[in-house]
C-alpha cells in the first residue's frame, strides 16, 4: 500500500508546477515540456507550494488527502492526511510506515531529473497525520 501512496509524489510536484499562464486543472498529470524545462530550471518554490495548497481536500491517492502546502524558507512543506485513524497503526506499524514513507518519498523524488533538481534546489518536507489528526510520519528530503 505504501508504495502506491508515494508513486504519485513526483507527479504531483511536476503537475502542480505552473509552466504556462493557463489555470490549473483538477487532475494531476505531467506536462512533458514542463518536466523537461523543470529538469533544467526548477519551478519557483512558492508557485509549487501555492499550486499544491490550492488542492486542499483532494485525494492524492485513495488513502492520502492533500491538506496543504507552503514554502518555508527554502523548503516545500506538504501536509497530508491518511484515510485510516490512529487506532489502525500500532507502534510497530507506525514506525514501519514512517521508515517506508521516508524511503519511498526519497526514491520517487530522486528518480526523475526534474524532481531531483527541485529537491536539491529547495528540499521537501512532508507531514502525514491519521484521519483523527494524530502524527503518522514526518519525512525530509533535501538531497538525492
Amino acid at each position: 500500500m505504501i508504495h502506491r501512496l508515494f508513486l504519485a509524489a513526483p507527479l504531483a510536484l511536476l503537475a502542480c508546477a505552473p509552466t504556462t499562464d493557463q489555470p490549473a486543472t483538477s487532475n494531476l498529470s505531467v506536462n512533458a515540456d514542463g518536466a523537461a524545462a523543470a529538469a533544467q530550471t526548477p519551478p519557483a518554490l512558492t508557485a509549487v507550494a501555492q499550486a499544491l495548497d490550492a488542492r486542499q481536500g483532494q485525494m492524492l491517492t485513495p488513502d492520502l488527502e492533500i491538506r496543504g502546502a507552503s514554502a518555508e524558507g527554502d523548503t516545500l512543506v506538504m501536509q497530508f492526511r491518511h484515510a485510516q485513524p490512529s487506532t489502525a497503526f500500532g507502534p510497530a506499524a507506525r514506525e514501519g510506515y514512517e521508515v517506508v514513507a521516508a524511503r519511498s518519498i526519497r526514491e520517487q523524488l530522486c528518480a526523475a531529473p526534474a524532481t531531483a533538481r527541485f529537491v536539491e534546489t529547495y528540499g521537501v518536507a512532508a507531514t502525514i497525520v491519521t484521519s483523527d489528526d494524530q502524527p503518522l510520519a514526518t519525512v525530509n528530503v533535501d538531497d538525492c
